[in-house]
């Protein structure tokens, strides 16, 4: 794949929905930013990477170079005229044979889609090929384009805004993602146009040029979670839930105990040992490395830290920035609050607990001297 397929990131939307200032490709999820994940994906298939990029711009690229190990090329759409325009504006950097063209904001697809939709799209010798999905629920989907198809066999998108027929007849939409002979780009990208009722060049209307001119287009079903984009803070929210919940399942299949679902934080590059169990209320976060048959007690927070193996940690803890907690140990017991009656003064309380335990209480967390950073 990775010497036929040159994948097209599309990232250059003002994220209109967001109702924020910055661009949504920025927003962290499970600790890891959005536009990330597409970009981790490829470059597991070895498969080349150009961005395309706009609003924000600087943004994405900042947080892509912190990423060594995934090469990526950028191209910029100046005006944000539509998906179909920004694929035209990376034509001078396509090289290869196939065009895989993916939404920026669809941080749950796998290499397994991926690598079925470019079997597919060879074993047929397709044109196009693009990935849909169905699901009975048109109120999750009334933002998705509908697939449909006719007694001639001719395929076509219709965008969300354009559609007018029953979604319930018609369920079957498009994720978004596309395989396309570059030679085909190269001959009919300029036929599109902005007649619709968003006035902008829609990449989805290669599809239905591909049909009405007898080439072969293929669809490849994939499941809806898998290919869920984001749009709002809501669906945010969603997408956030299923990746932890993803998360949860790998480490349940590597010896992990977790005592509830519901609110267990875990960020992507956090590793856990066999053995180990997860109370509720628990954050890991950020490069947490938690070694086997570690216990961690509720409402514990363990940020870029190493535990070592047979440790207890919590309840009531707060770790942070690298502190290796030798086995065995009891942090809680480390974080003990000190007894004051009535005349105490609150200062008195909090430097002696500063002075025995090397914590302070701020808010309703502990916070540990010996490490400084922005947020203290």
């Amino acid at each position: 794949m990775k010497h036929t397929v040159q994948a097209i990131v599309l990232a250059a939307g003002r994220s209109t929905r967001f109702h924020t200032e910055k661009t949504k490709l920025s927003q962290s999820i499970c600790g890891q930013p959005m536009i990330v994940f597409s970009a981790k994906l490829l470059a597991s298939l070895g498969i080349a990477i150009t961005i395309v990029v706009g609003h924000e711009k600087e943004t994405i690229q900042h947080i892509l170079s912190r990423y060594q190990d995934i090469p990526v090329t950028y191209i910029t759409q100046e005006e944000q005229l539509g998906t179909g325009h920004a694929l035209a504006c990376s034509q001078p950097l396509w090289d290869k044979e196939n065009i895989l063209v993916i939404n920026g904001d669809m941080p749950l697809v796998s290499s397994t889609t991926i690598i079925d939709l470019f079997e597919q799209h060879q074993k047929n010798n397709a044109c196009v090929s693009f990935v849909t999905s169905c699901t009975p629920d048109k109120n999750i989907t009334q933002s998705y384009g509908r697939v449909i198809s006719d007694n001639n066999n001719k395929i076509a998108i219709v965008e969300a805004k354009d559609f007018t027929g029953d979604a319930t007849q018609y369920c079957c939409i498009n994720a978004g993602i596309y395989l396309i002979k570059k030679d085909f780009l190269v001959n009919y990208i300029q036929m599109l146009n902005s007649n619709n009722a968003n006035n902008e060049f829609y990449i989805t209307d290669l599809v239905n040029i591909a049909s009405e001119n007898n080439k072969t287009v293929i669809k490849v079903s994939a499941p809806f979670d898998s290919i869920r984009g984001v749009n709002t803070l809501e669906e945010l929210f969603i997408i956030e839930q299923i990746k932890r919940k993803e998360l949860m399942h790998y480490w349940m299949n590597k010896g992990v105990r977790f005592l509830t679902d519901y609110n267990i934080h875990i960020d992507v590059d956090v590793t856990i040992g066999h053995d180990s169990c997860i109370e509720g209320n628990v954050y890991l976060k950020g490069k947490t490395s938690i070694g086997d048959n570690v216990y961690i007690h509720p409402f514990s927070i363990i940020n870029n830290s190493t535990i070592q193996p047979q440790s207890y940690v919590g309840p009531f803890a707060y770790v942070k920035n690298n502190i290796l907690i030798p086995a065995p140990a009891m942090t809680h017991k480390a974080v003990s609050t000190p007894k004051y009656n009535k005349q105490t003064n609150i200062h008195q309380v909090q430097q002696r607990h500063e002075e025995e335990n090397g914590f302070s209480f701020t808010g309703a967390r502990l916070v540990h001297h010996d490490i400084l950073t922005e947020e203290q």
